[in-house]
């Protein structure tokens, strides 16, 4: 009889134990799910699913907090990009997303803070770069596949802007707004590349100036 107890208490620890661990499984996915939901469905691309979303307004750009590569760039507030004549390195902010192959839509605010030349904006496939944009004096250019550059708008020293570009890795294309307006529309990769995995934001070592970011979303579809 005390065999047949001890065996049914330990098959009853071991089925709450079970149910413990199957509980605090299930809780933890659901967990992952709402956090996930969180990041992608906040009224703005709900059908799509975020692959960088950092909005510098509410974090104040702390490097602890959203995890950018960086050089040159201050910790306490990296969306701040700095280069001077006392400098002969580049400055910047970069971070890597999940490799797309077909499209991939980057939105963000900028404002100047300084006169810029040598501002450097891209998206990237790994180290090599794919859709460029640059800033000098004080405007705003799209690199060409030949190196050449086209103007695309006046930078502000005023207000926000608000760039969105529209990379089909697929037609190896991309499209460009500036506040709304199409500027550049199905233009040729600046360097061909089958796969956009990389943000980068900077000032090439020539360069001077400072420029300051507030959001960059990173997402799939248009």
């Amino acid at each position: 009889m005390l065999k047949r107890l001890i065996a049914f208490a330990t098959a009853c620890t071991l089925l709450a134990a079970t149910i413990g661990t199957t509980m605090a499984a299930e809780l933890k996915r659901q967990d992952i799910q709402n956090k996930e939901a969180a990041l992608s469905n906040d009224g703005r691309n709900v059908d799509a699913g975020y692959l960088l979303r950092e909005n510098f307004f509410q974090t104040n750009g702390y490097i602890g907090l959203s995890g950018w590569d960086k050089k040159n760039i201050s910790n306490a507030h990296i969306t701040n990009i700095v280069n001077d004549s006392s400098r002969t390195d580049d400055a910047y902010i970069a971070k890597d997303f999940a490799s797309q192959e077909e499209s991939v839509t980057m939105e963000f605010r900028i404002i100047q803070t300084q006169t810029t030349n040598g501002g450097d904006i891209k998206l990237k496939s790994g180290d090599e770069d794919a859709v460029s944009l640059k800033i000098s004096d004080n405007k705003l250019y799209y690199v060409n596949s030949d190196g050449s550059t086209t103007f695309l708008n006046d930078m502000n020293f005023e207000r926000w802007m608000g760039i969105k570009i529209v990379a089909n890795v697929t037609d190896q294309t991309a499209t460009v707004m500036v506040d709304g307006m199409t500027k550049a529309e199905n233009v040729p990769f600046s360097v061909p590349q089958e796969t956009i995995n990389r943000v980068y934001f900077g000032i090439d070592k020539e360069g001077t100036g400072s420029y300051s970011l507030g959001y960059v979303f990173i997402y799939t579809g248009y």
